[in-house]
């Protein structure tokens, strides 16, 4: 899946263009997720349940379950993400089961969908979803976002420690930001963005 999202990382920068080369990356990692939820359309943590493939229409939907949303969904809905069928040549890049923060642009006129660069987070850590929880079990959930991709966006973070960033197998849990600081800060970001 590194190679997935190295290819967004890719891809959201290409298509950044001149607008991200010409202001400044940012400093934090909280900078970098406050720049990405000015971008996208949709942002929300959720399950993917289903991966229905059309390659020979050129597409593939994957369908999440909303499990805290953001912008764009309903809280406890489904939200489905149609990509084009060529970013799934090789290993699939979801399978069911897998729980994600994803920050998405507006659809296209197409329909499709594309990530904010680095904008397809993992989810690490036990519990359930925080809508099957009660306010204490929420408290309690051990649930982290993986931000390391989105520290690839920050300045102050040298080249080399970029590269461990991207090559670590597995991020340690306790170094890990809860999922629920993080979608408040997206939360607060979104709500100063839109006035």
């Amino acid at each position: 899946m590194a190679g997935r999202f190295g290819l967004w990382l890719a891809l959201g920068l290409v298509g950044c263009g001149a607008g991200w080369a010409q202001t400044a990356p940012p400093a934090t990692t909280d900078a970098a997720l406050v720049e990405m939820a000015g971008q996208a359309g949709v942002i929300f943590a959720g399950t993917v349940v289903s991966i229905d493939r059309a390659d020979d229409l050129g597409y593939v939907d994957v369908r999440f379950s909303v499990d805290q949303a953001v912008l764009g969904v309903r809280p406890g809905g489904t939200y489905a993400m149609r990509e084009w069928a060529g970013l799934w040549r090789g290993a699939p890049p979801f399978h069911v089961g897998q729980r994600l923060l994803v920050m998405l642009r507006e659809k296209s006129a197409g329909g499709l969908s594309a990530p904010v660069a680095a904008g397809v987070v993992p989810i690490v850590g036990a519990g359930a979803p925080a809508s099957a929880k009660s306010p204490d079990e929420a408290a309690s959930s051990q649930a982290a976002v993986d931000l390391r991709w989105v520290g690839t966006r920050v300045a102050a973070a040298p080249a080399g420690v970029r590269a461990q960033l991207v090559q670590a197998p597995v991020m340690a849990l306790e170094s890990a930001p809860s999922l629920s600081s993080v979608v408040g800060l997206l939360q607060t970001a979104v709500r100063n963005v839109r006035r």
